[in-house]
């Protein structure tokens, strides 16, 4: 199913972002505090050292019964600040609990240009977010903006292997013994997949293909270059270069980060296409596309195949929401139901004018029945 918006679009709100994050998001010290979440000790960073609004957070119903939950995953070099609006819709119009982690590197008062970022990390960041979400309601759907995006559709098709090697061993003709201390293991996603700007291709620029920018961020040439290039730019400006007049997001792309975020799509290619000779594979779990024409960032050609061959595999349960190049929606900004300021109060990022159809089209499809 696709839905090509066509809708006049409403003006932007400007949102207050005065004193940061919204009092009805409870900052979420628990996954700042879980060793287990980073990965190791090392990468723990307490509440002083991220930005205000910047913190991870959760939106969660004082009661048992919670159907549904989601994790929202962000983008490279944003912060959970961009999956609020998200966040809230869900919360409120669909009753489900929201849980928004804070990738490894991102959001800091310091960043210290990035040093040590790691897409490992970013997977237990999330894996830790969808096992605690797991726990507080009956279906868990994992979504995600940009990298956000990218690193959900890895998750689900990893999820979505794991739970065919075990049906396959439980298959009469494959029938494998099991452990009796093993017990089956249940699927972190068992609701569906929300995809905003997700960066599964980059996009081509010029005569360069986004493949080729992949394969050349892959390379240790890249990291050294923005080591370097880092470098001189903080003592150009006495400050660091990712230090800048957006509160919420990183002034600059780091390509170190950029890297990781290549080699997350290297993952994934090697998860939708085995080998040259396979047949590309598609999701089995409800999926739910936004994306739009006027996107600069992310290939939008790579959701096009994804959504093809998911709905061969699922037929009616994949949703691709197309908001047209005449509405010029940058690539973060389809996340946002209001401007984003900057400290200055110039505003740095626009809304998403198609934001309350894409959203009633997300609640909507399969994924929330």
């Amino acid at each position: 199913e696709q839905h090509t918006t066509d809708q006049t679009p409403r003006q932007s709100r400007a949102a207050d972002q005065s004193e940061g994050m919204d009092t009805s998001f409870r900052i979420w010290d628990d996954y700042l505090a879980s060793e287990e979440a980073w990965a190791d000790r090392r990468h723990l960073i307490a509440r002083n050292d991220i930005r205000e609004g910047c913190e991870p957070f959760t939106l969660v119903h004082q009661r048992s019964d919670v159907e549904h939950a989601v994790v929202l995953l962000h983008g490279l070099t944003d912060s959970p600040w961009y999956m609020r609006d998200i966040g809230r819709c869900l919360h409120q119009q669909l009753g489900a609990n929201v849980f928004v982690p804070l990738l490894h590197g991102h959001g800091l008062r310091d960043p210290a240009g990035m040093r040590g970022v790691s897409h490992r990390v970013w997977l237990h960041n999330a894996v830790w977010a969808l096992r605690t979400a797991r726990a507080s309601a009956r279906r868990v759907s994992v979504g995600g903006l940009s990298t956000g995006g990218a690193l959900a559709t890895l998750l689900a098709f990893r999820d979505q292997d794991r739970q065919d090697l075990i049906e396959g061993a439980a298959a009469p003709h494959r029938a494998a013994p099991r452990r009796a201390a093993e017990p089956p293991a249940e699927p972190l996603i068992n609701g569906g997949v929300l995809l905003f700007s997700a960066a599964l291709r980059l996009k081509n620029t010029g005569i360069l293909r986004g493949h080729t920018k992949e394969v050349i961020l892959r390379t240790p040439f890249a990291r050294f270059g923005d080591q370097i290039g880092k470098a001189m730019l903080r003592l150009r400006k006495g400050r660091d270069p990712l230090s800048g007049d957006d509160r919420f997001r990183y002034s600059t792309m780091d390509l170190g980060a950029a890297a990781e975020l290549a080699r997350v799509i290297r993952l994934l290619d090697l998860k939708r296409k085995p080998s040259w000779f396979s047949a590309m594979r598609g999701l089995k779990q409800p999926l739910f596309i936004a994306h739009s024409e006027a996107d600069d960032t992310a290939d939008i050609r790579a959701l096009h195949n994804l959504q093809r061959v998911s709905a061969e595999l699922n037929p009616g349960q994949v949703v691709f929401f197309r908001i047209g190049r005449t509405f010029q929606v940058p690539h973060a900004s389809i996340v946002l139901d209001q401007i984003a300021f900057g400290n200055s109060g110039s505003p740095i990022e626009p809304a998403n004018p198609c934001f309350d159809t894409m959203m009633r089209c997300a609640i909507n499809s399969s994924i929330f029945r």
